[in-house]
């Protein structure tokens, strides 16, 4: 029994730590962990600037009404790459945590979505920590079978085509663009500015 008490506690820790490396802030670090603010904060010198600072967004209208096309389609591949570890079995913290990891990976410049933004991915879409129920979904576009994070029931928005067919369009012309998606270095006709990522076709 002590030894199992030892080991979760441990975990515990480790899981702090790694929020804290990928930059979270300590709301976000409580709710992942458990832990209060006063024993996160036993584990830093006084005065050491451990956490970030600054409020969660509320709801998710950031998401839906305030980031443009980059910023929406990073958040896609973000929830998609979690939706497939959470499907492991893998417990919530320990998922944001290595979804994060390989979503930050993936990225060819900078990532546009912080862990912060991440775990409020991940209360609206599947329901957890700060959030009972789910308000966002992933739904396929019927177009290019990306998966697209949307309002819960508002999957038909996708029949006038999804963010990554909108960074399709704009691929030649936009420098942005093809900084944050570059093509593989691939033959074959999966080529066609495939930066853009598959993983959300479900493939």
């Amino acid at each position: 029994m002590a030894r199992a008490y030892i080991e979760r506690h441990i975990h515990t820790l480790t899981l702090a730590h790694a929020c804290f490396q990928l930059g979270a802030r300590m709301r976000t670090t409580s709710h992942i962990t458990g832990m209060s603010h006063a024993e996160l904060c036993k584990f830093y010198l006084p005065g050491e600037s451990a956490f970030h600072a600054g409020r969660l967004p509320a709801s998710p209208d950031w998401l839906m009404a305030k980031t443009n096309c980059l910023d929406r389609a990073e958040l896609s591949v973000f929830a998609a790459i979690l939706q497939r570890v959470l499907a492991q079995d893998i417990a919530p913290g320990d998922a944001l945590v290595g979804a994060y990891r390989l979503y930050a990976g993936s990225c060819a410049v900078q990532p546009r979505v912080s862990f912060d933004r991440a775990f409020d991915v991940a209360c609206h879409l599947k329901g957890i920590w700060t959030h009972r129920t789910a308000s966002i979904a992933l739904y396929a576009c019927p177009r290019c079978d990306s998966y697209n994070l949307s309002s819960m029931g508002d999957e038909k928005l996708l029949n006038r085509g999804c963010v990554f067919c909108r960074l399709l369009a704009r691929y030649e012309k936009d420098p942005r663009v093809r900084a944050g998606f570059p093509k593989r270095r691939r033959p074959g006709p999966s080529s066609r500015a495939s930066g853009l990522p598959r993983i959300l076709a479900g493939a």
